[in-house]
């Protein structure tokens, strides 16, 4: 119910089709959920026991956008070139980068803006 939390859904990176388990929007209030779609399919990570696994849904999908923002606050915050970013700047730079196929409408209760691309956020950032 946060205002400002940026919401993610999965999709299969392999095939680009959006994830059957993905939760759809819009919020009961109509704004637009999700705001960013994430690979989410059999994505790999540690595991106990210094092993390693795949894990598959919006969770998944969740960490890697939440990786990607961590990412960004360190390039801005942590070496200085944008001190002042906040999240909400973080989510509106992931929303103008994000990748729209031409088929489909944005924002839309299944993709919102389109998929999460980090290369194309990193270069609006060089325009700041």
């Amino acid at each position: 119910n946060a205002g400002h939390a940026l919401t993610v859904s999965a999709y299969d990176q392999n095939t680009g089709s959006i994830l059957i388990d993905s939760s759809r929007g819009y919020t009961r209030l109509g704004s637009v959920k999700p705001d960013i779609a994430a690979p989410g399919n059999q994505l790999p990570c540690a595991a106990p026991g210094g092993l390693y696994t795949t894990v598959t849904g919006t969770g998944a999908a969740a960490a890697h956008a939440a990786g990607a923002v961590a990412i960004v606050f360190e390039w801005a915050v942590a070496r200085g070139n944008y001190s002042s970013l906040t999240g909400t700047d973080v989510n509106g730079l992931i929303i103008r980068g994000a990748t729209r196929n031409p088929v489909y409408v944005y924002p839309n209760n299944i993709w919102g803006y389109g998929k999460l691309n980090v290369y194309a956020l990193f270069q609006l950032l060089t325009y700041i």
